[in-house]
């Protein structure tokens, strides 16, 4: 008969499962590759940032680089500071959360902007965000112009102006 010494040895051995031989088909020498999902990994949901004019009002969405109108509709992205316009043209920059025009004045901001420019009103509260829908794919940027000296002035276009 087995002593509890013996049978305590027997149960940490590798090659036995309590005294019973293991499988050859378990034996750990055998690494098993991971078995591929056939469902895609989990995305994680992007943050949808409200854009706001002169009024405060939301006028579009900036999630990662680029920017949608208020239905979703990709209309625009960011090249390092530039906007570019899907059709190709350059609107103007994004400067410490202002987006500004090819002379330097403020069309619209994110909230929390710091870069110098007008007073800038209290954002009204933004509607609820649409689902993004698929950008497509971005030309290439025309070579950005210098930039203009920021001025401490709004524009005189509106977003949708910015942006056509």
């Amino acid at each position: 008969m087995l002593d509890v010494a013996e049978t305590a040895l027997r149960a940490d051995d590798p090659d036995t499962d309590h005294g019973r031989k293991r499988h050859e088909c378990l034996s750990p020498s055998i690494e098993r590759s991971p078995v591929p999902s056939r469902y895609p990994e989990p995305t994680t949901f992007t943050t949808v940032t409200p854009v706001f004019d002169v009024s405060g009002a939301t006028v579009a969405w900036l999630s990662r680089d680029v920017l949608y109108d208020l239905r979703g509709r990709p209309t625009a992205f960011l090249d390092g500071e530039g906007v570019i316009t899907y059709s190709g043209r350059f609107a103007g920059w994004l400067d410490e959360g202002l987006f500004r025009d090819r002379f330097g004045r403020v069309v619209g901001f994110l909230q929390g902007a710091t870069g110098s420019g007008p007073i800038l009103p209290i954002p009204q509260i933004p509607p609820v965000p649409p689902i993004p829908g698929i950008p497509p794919i971005p030309p290439i940027p025309p070579i950005p112009p210098i930039p203009p000296i920021p001025r401490i002035a709004w524009s005189p276009m509106t977003w949708s102006e910015y942006l056509t």
